[in-house]
């Protein structure tokens, strides 16, 4: 039987998920450890930083970059069932490579941050140290 503080760390630790692990993941993990989570990115496109199922083996939840890198988690289907098994959840975000590549070209990356910082607030991600 796991310990509270083990359960309640698992809770908060969160892998986060773009295409390549690289860009998106890590904004978005940057801004879930700003908010108290224990939280690292990956891609699923293959590769270097590619989730494996040792990624999954302390995480509570994986939040997806966008709707097409969930698609392409679910269709590795030894991944899907190893994260069902640990009774991880799922959110899936609205942040798209496009956006990223603007935001990039761009000088000012703040518009992207607050998408960022909304999109985690809307699927429950929210900083503990922003509520009333």
């Amino acid at each position: 039987m796991e310990s509270r503080e083990a359960v309640d760390f698992k809770k908060r630790s969160v892998l986060t998920v773009c295409w390549a692990g690289s860009d998106r993941s890590q904004m978005i993990a940057e801004e879930l450890n700003k908010r108290g989570y224990f939280a690292e990115g990956r891609g699923v496109m293959g590769g270097q930083n590619y989730v494996t199922e040792d990624d999954l083996s302390n995480v509570g939840i994986i939040v997806f970059s966008s709707q097409k890198e969930k698609e392409i988690f679910d269709r590795n289907q030894k991944l899907r069932k190893a994260a069902l098994g640990k009774g991880i959840s799922f959110r899936v975000l609205n942040i798209t490579e496009s956006d990223k590549d603007r935001a990039f070209s761009a000088t000012d990356r703040t518009d992207f941050e607050e998408k960022i910082k909304a999109n985690l607030d809307k699927c429950g991600l929210v900083d503990p140290n922003t509520r009333p």
